[in-house]
């Protein structure tokens, strides 16, 4: 996983925006669209 939480830990694209000296939005734009993406969210029923 790239972006996201794991148990108690989390990488947001803060965290890869201030390791690659960048903003979150070109951190989210530059992803290819060649790379699968996987959405998981919780059932909130």
């Amino acid at each position: 996983m790239l972006i996201g939480e794991s148990g108690s830990e989390a990488i947001t694209a803060q965290d890869l925006a201030d390791w690659a000296g960048t903003i979150p939005y070109e951190i989210f734009t530059n992803i290819n669209m060649r790379v699968p993406r996987v959405y998981i969210t919780e059932d909130i029923t």
